[in-house]
């Protein structure tokens, strides 16, 4: 990588960053860190919620670092009420 190229990515990398970190507090976002702390469930979890479709990241900076909106989390992990069948 280049000088030039270096500086260009690290350029796109902030300006990601500056978007995902500017959202209204209303859709407040996450890391996977800060979702494992506060609501006590690991990488692997998210990673099959978001594998099976239930889940959708809200944002990516860079290659790695994934966000999600705060109520998305809550939503996923909000007790559900299954109906019997009969």
């Amino acid at each position: 990588m280049t000088l030039t190229e270096f500086a260009w990515f690290n350029g796109e990398v902030q300006l990601q960053a500056a978007q995902v970190m500017s959202q209204p507090d209303s859709e407040e976002l996450l890391s996977l860190d800060e979702i494992e702390a506060e609501f006590k469930v690991s990488r692997s979890t998210l990673h099959r919620r978001r594998q099976a479709g239930h889940i959708k990241p809200f944002g990516k900076v860079g290659d790695r670092r994934v966000y999600y909106r705060r109520c998305d989390i809550e939503e996923l992990l909000k007790p559900r009420v299954i109906e019997d069948e009969k």
